[in-house]
């Protein structure tokens, strides 16, 4: 994999998992 598609994913799942710490 492209440092194109692995940042993005990185960005996504961080976002994802910032979501699921942050919710009760």
């Amino acid at each position: 994999l492209s440092s194109f598609i692995i940042y993005p994913l990185i960005i996504m799942f961080i976002k994802y998992a910032m979501t699921i710490l942050y919710k009760p």
